[in-house]
C-alpha cells in the first residue's frame, strides 16, 4: 500500500512515476514480478498507465488472494482498515520480459 499522496501538489512524491518504472525495468530480473495493490482507484489507474504499456513488462492476472503464510506476508494497518470497512482493493501484477 504505497502512500497515494492525495494532494495534487504532492503527486510528485509518489513512488510510481516514469523514472521509477525505468528503474524497475533495470533492476527486476527477467522473469521477476512487480506487484502493486492499493485502495485508491485513480492511483491504481495511474500506475497501470505507466506499467501496462511498458515494453519490458507483461501484464499478468494477479493470483487469488490467500491468507498470510509467513511473517513477511502481511497487510499494512491501512490495508486492514480498508478491508474491514469493505473498500475495494485494486491489485495488479507484471512480469519482466
Amino acid at each position: 500500500f504505497p502512500d497515494p499522496w492525495w494532494k495534487t501538489r504532492h503527486h510528485k512524491r509518489r513512488i510510481f512515476n516514469p523514472a521509477f518504472t525505468q528503474l524497475l525495468a533495470r533492476v527486476v530480473k527477467p522473469g521477476g514480478f512487480v506487484h502493486h495493490w492499493t485502495d485508491v482507484a485513480d492511483y491504481f489507474q495511474m500506475v497501470r498507465g505507466l506499467m501496462d504499456p511498458h515494453p519490458e513488462f507483461v501484464t499478468c492476472t494477479p493470483p487469488e488472494e490467500r491468507d498470510a503464510s509467513n511473517d513477511m506476508d502481511y497487510q499494512t494497518s491501512f490495508e486492514r482498515k480498508k478491508r474491514k470497512l469493505g473498500f475495494p482493493i485494486y491489485r495488479a501484477l507484471w512480469q519482466r520480459r
